[in-house]
């Protein structure tokens, strides 16, 4: 059977039969084992065909699916050739892009590599090129997030195995080390004051636009909530900037910051993707965005962005990002048992 992926066309046996009739003559707990082959390699090898192990199989149709075959795009490619924007979007695009970072986010802090999970992103790996304002500052606030935990609370903890979880891995990606924690906070807060200001003004509007007053409002919501989480992650393990020395925990201001988090949590509404405006729906509890006003920003997330920079033996399974209605219930379990 031949099989054709990229430009590599290849020339395949099936030795499944074969291979089953042979096992059938091995007892219970027996392996095979040869010069060649022992128990060592019969536990490090890749099981073919297996999607979770074997790379092969989850880009075979990626590649297949390119006109351009196995070429992944930069972010300077594709916003040279009008594929994805930089600037001036709207509140529906924001809240869809800041739920797909915190749910890898969320699959980041679940042991998942930083390759396979957040910087998917695309815009992350050039954050300065983006000229809105407000994704900017969530890009920012998410790396450094992601650099804070590692370094000062799991790398400073070391209560992991690195062979159990890769989070602590960086595929030399930029953390913007010059760009402080209080410069995020500070320009987290201007755009809550930014979109503040856009929601009143929406409000005295002659013709209320009621889709985008809802959709600004949970914007607003998302900011704030990432203030205040990046500002209780940033008082564990903090420490003197001039001194270096390690501050206490202050009870009172990370309950404090808890309780915001909590009731920020409770008026977020989760983002939720449908095929267009006309799909019925009883669920208010989710926000509805249509596929359709997500066009413009439709190559934000490339699961294949960082694949070459994996090790051959790496687990390359792409899995599907975990629903935003989920990571937000795992975000109020977590504020409950801190």
């Amino acid at each position: 059977m031949q099989e054709t992926i990229g430009d590599t066309t290849y020339d395949w046996t099936d030795v499944t039969s074969h291979f089953a009739d042979l096992c059938r003559h091995l007892p219970i707990g027996e392996v095979v084992r040869d010069t060649d082959f022992t128990l060592f390699e019969a536990m490090t090898a890749l099981e073919l065909m297996d999607p979770k192990m074997d790379g092969g199989i989850s880009i075979k149709n990626h590649f297949q699916e390119q006109k351009q075959g196995n070429r992944i795009l930069t972010l300077k490619q594709l916003i040279d050739k009008q594929l994805l924007k930089i600037t001036k979007f709207t509140s529906v695009e924001l809240i869809y892009l800041f739920d797909q970072l915190l749910s890898t986010f969320h699959m980041w802090l679940d042991g998942h590599s930083l390759a396979l999970t957040l910087f998917t992103c695309v815009y992350l790996h050039d954050v300065t090129i983006i000229d809105d304002s407000h994704l900017r500052t969530i890009c920012f606030t998410f790396i450094k997030l992601v650099d804070y935990i590692r370094e000062r609370i799991l790398l400073k903890a070391g209560l992991f195995e690195e062979e159990d979880f890769s989070g602590t891995l960086t595929y030399n990606f930029s953390f913007y080390r010059d760009f402080k924690e209080q410069t995020c906070l500070t320009d987290l807060k201007k755009s809550e004051d930014e979109l503040n200001k856009r929601l009143r003004s929406l409000k005295h509007q002659t013709e209320l636009d009621q889709v985008d007053i809802d959709a600004t409002q949970q914007l607003i919501y998302r900011i704030r909530f990432l203030r205040y989480f990046f500002g209780l992650t940033v008082k564990f393990n903090d420490a003197n900037e001039k001194t270096g020395e390690q501050t206490y925990l202050n009870t009172e201001e990370i309950s404090k910051y808890l309780k915001q988090i909590d009731e920020m949590l409770q008026l977020i509404r989760p983002s939720f993707i449908i095929e267009n405006d006309t799909t019925p729906t009883d669920d208010n509890s989710q926000l509805n965005i249509s596929q359709i006003l997500l066009t413009d920003i439709s190559r934000s997330f490339d699961p294949y962005y960082n694949y070459r920079q994996l090790p051959p033996a790496f687990n390359r399974f792409i899995r599907q990002l975990i629903f935003p209605s989920f990571v937000y219930k795992s975000l109020v379990n977590i504020c409950q048992q801190l």
